[in-house]
């Protein structure tokens, strides 16, 4: 039983770091249009059949987690929003319209 928990943990924490190196890279690499649809990518693939998704982070908290200013991500997210990608229901909520277009933003 210890057995396959540590082997469990291993791989939970193995995937994780795999996760932040690649969150860790992708900040380099990436404009903010693809770093705020990467972002949001990744949010509704957590929930692959919700339309709508609740951020439990603040606009100054997504900036920061993905280097940007807080006004780049409100922005962003505005023209997002302008190009019919996702709809902001409110200032946590957005609505997924075009995700195969959203993805082809992340480069």
């Amino acid at each position: 039983m210890i057995k396959l928990f540590r082997v469990n943990f291993f791989a939970h924490a193995m995937k994780n770091l795999a996760r932040a190196q690649e969150h860790s890279l992708s900040l380099g690499r990436r404009n903010a249009v693809e770093k705020v649809a990467a972002f949001l990518i990744e949010l509704f693939e957590k929930a692959p059949d919700a339309k709508v998704i609740t951020l439990a982070m603040t606009r100054q908290d997504i900036a920061d987690y993905l280097g940007l200013t807080m006004e780049t991500v409100s922005r962003t997210l505005s023209q997002l929003e302008r190009d019919a990608f996702i709809e902001l229901t409110t200032a946590r909520q957005i609505r997924m319209k075009d995700r195969a277009a959203l993805r082809g933003l992340d480069s």
